[in-house]
């Protein structure tokens, strides 16, 4: 219940179930985040729990609670918080730092109205001209082909050998 809470509290646009359960391997913790009709399941299980990044994790987590000795302040700019304990204050400044930010998302620019588009893409401060310069014509457009062309097969086959290389994923 505690992990749903927080969870729910650092994320105001998102929906989570939490399933906890123990398994043949051990125990497994399963969080379902639902946020604009998309869901993701996050699954963690003994290989998490007993991991080197869990521990770490762990350990600076209790570190820095103990920096707190009962109340303190926390400042941001002109603001500040009255806290008494290290969650308090991550909380808090989690909640400051997301203050007067509006965070949309597109598929595409047909997806924006015509303000949008102006603020993001068309308005000459704002925008960034990048050169796009393609060394290996076969290879890119064999790669986009690949991607985006509508043979099922060799995308699945190049998607199933790179996933574990894969660093930053959004879905």
């Amino acid at each position: 219940q505690q992990l749903h809470d927080r969870l729910s509290a650092s994320d105001q646009d998102a929906r989570y179930q939490i399933e906890t359960r123990i398994g043949a391997e051990g125990p497994l913790v399963q969080i379902m985040r639902r946020a604009h009709g998309a869901e993701k399941i996050v699954p963690l299980g003994a290989d998490f729990f007993g991991g080197s990044e869990y521990q770490r994790f762990s350990n600076l987590r209790k570190r820095l609670s103990a920096l707190f000795d009962g109340t303190g302040t926390v400042w941001r700019g002109e603001r500040n918080a009255e806290v008494s304990s290290f969650d308090e204050a991550y909380a808090w400044l989690q909640k400051q730092a997301r203050r007067g930010i509006n965070v949309q998302r597109y598929k595409g620019l047909g997806e924006m109205n015509p303000s949008q588009l102006w603020d993001t893409t068309l308005d000459p401060t704002n925008r960034r001209l990048v050169r796009v310069a393609i060394e290996d014509l076969v290879a890119a457009d064999q790669m986009f082909s690949t991607l985006m062309g509508e043979q099922v097969e060799p995308r699945r086959d190049f998607i199933e050998r790179h996933a574990l290389q894969v660093g930053n994923l959004d879905v």
